[in-house]
């Protein structure tokens, strides 16, 4: 999809690249996913949306439009998708709309107790007690808690943030659109484990949301396998 106007692509580029920016300096952890996504411009998604291959979509409109600190907002939101791993766990639920808008519920108020400057508005950031539900819960419990059909109705912290979240954008960056490989993804998510966990021993547990530290925690830390150890089994299976 090329876009027609070359000042608004330079004005697009520009405001995305300062979003980035403060969005990685108010969370230096968030780092390698902030620059690990692939950023392309899309007329057809109404806000921001993300596949599963970390191919970031967003309306260039929607974009000149939104001030820098909204968008940095919106692309932590963004990565709290790929943390927390919404795609994947969205498969096993048959409304992928109301999944990402549950999981649009378990993650802004950690962005709103993180000081991030959320949208407001009727396409604003959804909040559970706006829908008179508790806050802390899984995505998969917002998701039994809220009726059928309580899909996306707005913005990208409302339940419209498309791929990882399973919404209904993820097929507009799907096909033949390169983005990261399963590898890429692992790789990049290792390092994310290991920069929230050194910003911690830094700064301390409150200097990121727990929910960050649980899915940080999720997976046991890999078994190590001593080199010697590897060497001598294949010494041995060469040899018999």
């Amino acid at each position: 999809m090329s876009i027609k106007n070359p000042f608004q692509t330079d004005a697009c580029a520009d405001k995305l690249a300062l979003a980035r920016a403060m969005c990685v300096k108010k969370a230096p952890y968030f780092s390698s996913v902030v620059y690990g996504f692939v950023y392309r411009p899309l007329e057809s998604v109404e806000t921001m949306t993300c596949t599963p291959s970390m191919i970031l979509g967003y309306n260039p409109d929607w974009v000149i439009g939104s001030g820098v600190d909204e968008l940095a907002a919106d692309i932590a939101h963004m990565v709290h998708h790929f943390k927390r791993q919404h795609h994947e766990r969205s498969l096993e639920f048959a409304d992928k709309e109301k999944f990402n808008f549950a999981s649009c519920l378990s993650i802004n108020p950690d962005l709103k107790q993180g000081g991030w400057q959320l949208s407001v508005g009727p396409k604003g950031a959804i909040m559970p007690k706006q829908l008179g539900l508790p806050e802390g819960k899984a995505t998969e419990e917002y998701y039994q808690l809220l009726p059928d059909g309580n899909g996306a109705e707005g913005g990208v912290c409302r339940g419209q943030c498309g791929g990882l979240g399973g919404g209904k954008d993820s097929s507009e960056l799907s096909g033949d659109e390169a983005g990261r490989s399963d590898a890429e993804m692992k790789g990049i998510e290792k390092v994310l484990g290991k920069d929230i966990a050194d910003h911690v021993a830094k700064f301390g547990r409150g200097s990121v949301p727990n929910t960050l530290l649980e899915w940080t925690n999720v997976f046991e830390p890999e078994q190590k396998i001593r080199w010697q150890d590897e060497l001598g089994h294949v010494l041995r299976d060469a040899h018999g």
